[in-house]
């Protein structure tokens, strides 16, 4: 008895990972994850951007929170190591990179990591003899 492997299974047993040369020389259109495309029946993706948090439910049971555990499956088929995201909702574009494979974890990862202003340490200020104003960070 063989066992089977789902298509979004996480893991490298879909071939290799295509560079954009490759995917541009094979003439292949990318598929996405259906938790990317809001196309799955057994996960809706919640994700908070600004504290990075993931998590979900079903459409079955919309009244309980479900642990985000698809973090590894692949975000495209066939698999990529870059991805290009631009959307009207923002103002640049963000690039997912993962010489693996791009996953569904590394697009909340680097979203949250680009969209989400970083606190900067203080910066030590030296006053001069005629200076008397400290710059603001």
């Amino acid at each position: 008895m063989a066992d089977t492997i789902g298509k979004w299974a996480p893991g490298s047993c879909y071939g290799p990972v295509l560079t954009q040369t490759d995917l541009y020389l094979l003439g292949t259109e990318l598929e996405l994850n259906p938790i990317l495309a809001n196309t799955s029946e057994s996960f809706q993706l919640i994700f908070n951007l600004s504290t990075g948090q993931t998590g979900g439910y079903n459409h079955e049971a919309r009244d309980r929170d479900t642990p985000f555990t698809a973090k590894e499956e692949p975000a495209t088929m066939p698999r990529v190591e870059e991805l290009i995201i631009i959307t009207e909702h923002s103002p640049w574009c963000t690039t997912v990179k993962n010489p693996a494979g791009v996953t569904l974890g590394d697009i909340c990862g680097t979203l949250f990591k680009e969209y989400v202003p970083q606190s900067l340490p203080p910066v030590p200020c030296a006053f001069s003899d005629n200076v008397g104003i400290m710059p603001t960070v």
